[in-house]
């Protein structure tokens, strides 16, 4: 059972949730939606490249392994943050949330890197079909 306390100022009110206040309730709910949409982001990425994509060495490659191994960690972190108090807890939302925010940025840029690897390897394959066409 949850221990609800009502902290109250002349112009401030706010209900406190088991030591934290609402506001911080909601700060957390909204890092681990953020969260469960980036898995969700990263899944559907995988899902929607071809095997070969996946199997061949590529920056986008690289990126995409990186992405699911930092969302792991922060899931991780996530819930070790949950059963803590006070400061700690603080920090840890206060670290995923930044965390977050760069591994969001990375996850954009991902589509555009494919597309200039595309483009790369036709250039490439171009390059190699005129030259062994000599």
């Amino acid at each position: 059972m949850r221990n609800f306390m009502i902290e109250s100022a002349p112009r401030d009110f706010h209900v406190i949730e088991g030591g934290r206040s609402q506001e911080q309730t909601a700060r957390e709910k909204k890092i681990e939606a953020r969260l469960h949409t980036l898995g969700d982001a990263v899944e559907e990425f995988i899902s929607s490249l071809s095997a070969g994509l996946l199997v061949e060495h590529s920056s986008s490659r690289e990126i995409i392994e990186e992405l699911i191994v930092k969302h792991c960690a922060l899931q991780w972190i996530a819930r070790v943050a949950k059963h803590s108090h006070g400061a700690v807890r603080q920090k840890l939302w206060s670290d995923i949330d930044q965390s977050l925010a760069g591994l969001e940025k990375a996850l954009e840029l991902l589509p555009r890197l494919r597309a200039d690897e595309r483009h790369s390897r036709i250039q490439q394959e171009s390059l190699y079909c005129a030259v062994s066409s000599n």
